[in-house]
């Protein structure tokens, strides 16, 4: 089985995310693990993602 690229993934994650949120996202970021280096294949990929809120009314 092949390792998850976590590059790879964030790329598509962000992309999709800006496709969703447009200019109001204003963040999207890899914690955990991953970020510090020390993930495993049984690791899981903690996501921070933070957006603008839209008030309607």
């Amino acid at each position: 089985m092949e390792y998850l690229n976590i590059d790879n993934y964030m790329k598509n994650l962000i992309s999709r995310c800006k496709e969703a949120f447009g200019e109001r996202l204003l963040y999207v970021g890899l914690q955990g693990s991953h970020l510090r280096g020390e993930a495993t294949e049984n690791s899981d990929i903690d996501v921070m993602g933070a957006g603008r809120a839209v008030f309607e009314g």
